[in-house]
């Protein structure tokens, strides 16, 4: 995808529709009252225009009284929660072997403080919840030598990009932002990523026009940027993490399908019955009907008092009330219809989005439950976040090996190899260590399991040589240790 022409439709005719997607998800992942309602009253029949001001109209007092339920929201943490809640181990292979040089034992020291400098695990919480939400999220090195003394990672959300794919693969994307506007004109930043390069661009239009392309001198905020950095890597220097394949809306369009698409209905209708619900409260108060007689008159007029706030007053005849005393009124609450009716709503919402009710802490009844117990509860949950993972993990090791890279070329850190790591997921919910060791014991009674594989059941988390330590250890303790002949005295 080119940067636009001077004087073209913006957004590209292509992305109108799915930046109208993206308009959507993003209000309901918001949980922005004024947002959902303006969305379905003004939003849908209209085509998007990025930062178009949504004209206010008469749903001030629905805005009032709509009780907003953050499902999507919570969808999207809890998607999060389960990829990156516990860190992943991030590791340079070369650094753990036998023979392990000292540049790749540098190199993985100067990882470590890279991540741990540049918020790295954040990010990734940050770029779960955004991929949840729309569909995927755009990662990218960036280094400023006078900001920071790293590269660092930025996360780019997609409804701030116009990425171009061929046979699914990125192959470019311009990311764009509002930098400054005025009633009549917008000026827009892009920034447009190819193969070793990256050119930035200003244009001065207007909401549906992209206008002309100006100097990035004409602005403030733009006057200190190049038209062109070079990024001394034979590849394009940004990935795309989908949030899961396929988009079942825009098949072969090489972008992420969000947890939210085709839940809108469902995230709709639990706002509405809970809206509903209290709605029934509220009118479902007790209620004593008196003659409004009956009620304090101060300056010729009757005036509320805040102690006779169940009285309901009628303008009733004196001569017809004679005798006719004081009616309570209580209507009829439907609090299990409506009960049960959000929790229907909210299983199929959570469900439909691939993840179990258990990971919402619904539907556990009873005292704790055992890890094979729970692990069979979350296995839709399991399932879900294991495929998100693969879609993470190559991401994520290519751009680690370009912030070595950066790190090398231009902080000239000395001592470091541009070395790929690998990452490795924890996952503590799928391991339990009780069944494991039951298993253990009785692939042991069974003689059908040697040392080795026992203590990689035991501890799947560990590397080689963690490994190798503990089966020597657990064989001289054993007195299980191969004899060393050489050793024995003649």
């Amino acid at each position: 995808m080119p940067l636009p022409l001077e004087n073209s439709e913006w957004l590209p005719k292509y992305w109108k529709d799915i930046y109208n997607k993206y308009y959507e998800w993003a209000a309901w992942y918001s949980s922005d009252v004024e947002s959902i309602i303006n969305l379905y009253s003004d939003h849908l029949n209209q085509p998007y225009l990025p930062g178009n001001k949504l004209r206010q109209t008469k749903l001030k007092k629905e805005i009032q009284t709509y009780l907003f339920v953050p499902i999507a929201a919570d969808i999207s943490s809890t998607s999060a929660n389960m990829l990156f809640s516990e860190q992943p181990m991030i590791r340079v292979p070369d650094a753990y072997s036998d023979n392990a040089s000292a540049s790749a034992k540098a190199t993985q020291d100067r990882l470590d403080v890279i991540l741990n400098k540049g918020m790295f695990y954040t990010k990734l919480l940050e770029a779960a919840e955004s991929a949840s939400a729309l569909g995927g999220v755009f990662l990218k090195p960036n280094w400023d030598i006078e900001f920071k003394d790293i590269p660092i990672i930025d996360v780019i959300q997609a409804d701030k990009a116009v990425p171009s794919f061929q046979w699914g693969f990125l192959k470019d994307v311009y990311f764009f932002k509002e930098v400054y506007e005025t009633k009549k004109n917008i000026w827009r930043l892009l920034e447009y990523h190819t193969k070793g390069q990256v050119e930035n661009a200003l244009y001065k239009g207007s909401e549906d026009n992209i206008g002309i392309r100006v100097p990035l001198t004409s602005l403030s905020h733009t006057e200190l940027i190049l038209d062109i950095i070079p990024t001394g890597l034979n590849d394009l220097m940004v990935r795309y993490i989908p949030n899961l394949k396929p988009n079942k809306k825009y098949r072969g369009s090489g972008l992420g399908n969000s947890d939210f698409q085709g839940n809108e209905g469902l995230f709709d209708s639990i706002n509405t019955t809970y809206t509903s619900w209290i709605k029934e409260i509220k009118l479902g108060q007790a209620r004593i009907i008196v003659p409004e007689q009956w009620l304090e008159r101060k300056n010729g007029e009757f005036a509320f008092n805040a102690d006779q706030e169940i009285f309901t007053a009628l303008d009733i005849d004196p001569l017809s009330a004679k005798g006719m005393g004081i009616d309570q009124v209580q209507f009829n609450l439907r609090v299990q219809e409506h009960k049960q009716t959000v929790d229907q709503l909210v299983l199929q919402a959570i469900t439909d989005s691939g993840y179990s009710p258990q990971s919402f802490g619904l539907s556990i009844v009873g005292a704790a439950e055992s890890g094979t117990a729970l692990n069979i509860k979350e296995r839709k949950s399991i399932i879900t976040t294991g495929k998100k993972q693969i879609f993470f993990r190559q991401a994520l090791e290519d751009l680690l090996e370009m912030l070595l890279d950066i790190d090398k070329r231009v902080f000239k850190t000395p001592n470091i190899e541009v070395l790929k790591p690998t990452i490795e997921f924890q996952d503590s919910l799928s391991f339990d260590l009780q069944a494991v060791s039951g298993t253990i014991e009785t692939l042991n009674r069974a003689q059908a399991i040697s040392t080795r594989v026992k203590v990689q059941m035991a501890h799947p988390e560990w590397d080689k040589n963690s490994i190798d330590n503990e089966v020597n250890s657990i064989l001289t303790e054993t007195g299980q240790a191969p004899i060393n002949i050489d050793s024995i005295p003649t």
